[in-house]
């Protein structure tokens, strides 16, 4: 026998079968969306596990790198005989060292940006018609690796469009910022000491790019930063030449004319003596590699 429409029974038999195409209705649509994100890491070479955070993307989810902040103090900046020089030498363009002071505390990024927040701003960027590419990972992974193949110019891109997404000042931390932070108070060539330890720095270890923070608490030095050296060699802001005669407060290179810029803590590719904390190199604004890389900085909030 047959419910009525109007009656209880009825009732309850129409909204247990409306009930029943709304979930079907909605997991053919869950099953659309996610076969469209799947179709779309397939398209631009991006990971399967890509497909489940593109919604969150579309949402406006928006991973923001980890900071910590450095304490204020003075460093001499640059090579010193005993304390950094190579085989009782140091290399021209880390001279003449100087002694700096910070004036004030700063942050600075735990890590180096990695590919899921890179990529995050890549996929907006697409999103709004800009011909932005996705870097290159030499088939090494994505995720939580620090992000290669980027210029000095896609840097600042990023650092502008995280600007303006979080309200946070983000930048490239000055040469004199990242050469602090990387010694951490210590008064050695590399944080850890004087000689080069292979537990402490992916340089000439893996021969390739290691997760952010994989070296765990032997990798993290007194400021809590990690892979300051090697992993990959970190864009900072200033112009590369040769270091100048000046006050603490003036830049360490005249960059009236330079078009390079700076390289700080070596990469994986390097031998040991190129992961020293005064180590640097440069290279043009607009050169990708698959050792290129960098981390944000940010004002101090006391500023």
């Amino acid at each position: 026998m047959r419910a009525l429409k109007r009656s209880p029974e009825g009732r309850l038999l129409g909204w247990s079968r409306w009930a029943t195409r709304a979930k079907l209705g909605l997991l053919a649509l869950v099953a659309g969306l996610f076969a469209e994100s799947v179709w779309w890491t397939t398209q631009n070479d991006l990971p399967l596990g890509y497909a489940f955070l593109k919604p969150l993307w579309v949402l406006g989810y928006t991973p923001e790198p980890e900071m910590v902040e450095v304490p204020k103090g003075s460093f001499v900046m640059g090579c010193v005989l005993g304390r950094d020089d190579l085989n009782g030498e140091c290399p021209a363009e880390e001279t003449p060292s100087r002694e700096v002071t910070i004036p004030r505390p700063f942050i600075i990024g735990k890590y180096e940006v990695t590919f899921l927040q890179y990529d995050t701003y890549v996929f907006h960027q697409r999103r709004n018609g800009r011909d932005v590419d996705y870097p290159e990972d030499a088939d090494w992974g994505r995720f939580g690796r620090p992000v290669i193949n980027v210029s000095w110019n896609d840097a600042q891109d990023y650092a502008e469009w995280l600007r303006k997404r979080t309200g946070k000042s983000y930048r490239l931390p000055t040469e004199v910022e990242w050469e602090y932070a990387a010694r951490a108070g210590t008064p050695t060539a590399y944080w850890w000491g004087k000689e080069f330890d292979e537990s402490k720095a992916n340089c000439g270890r893996w021969n390739r790019t290691a997760p952010v923070g994989s070296l765990g608490k032997d990798g993290e030095n007194p400021f809590r930063l990690h892979d300051t050296a090697g992993n990959v060699s970190e864009w900072v802001e200033d112009a590369y030449g040769n270091y100048t005669e000046g006050s603490a407060a003036s830049p360490a290179v005249r960059s009236d004319h330079a078009t390079r810029r700076v390289l700080r803590g070596g990469s994986w590719s390097y031998v040991p003596g190129g992961c020293r904390a005064a180590g640097r190199d440069g290279l043009d604004p607009d050169d990708r590699s698959y050792d290129l890389s960098f981390r944000l900085c940010c004002s101090s909030p006391v500023e």
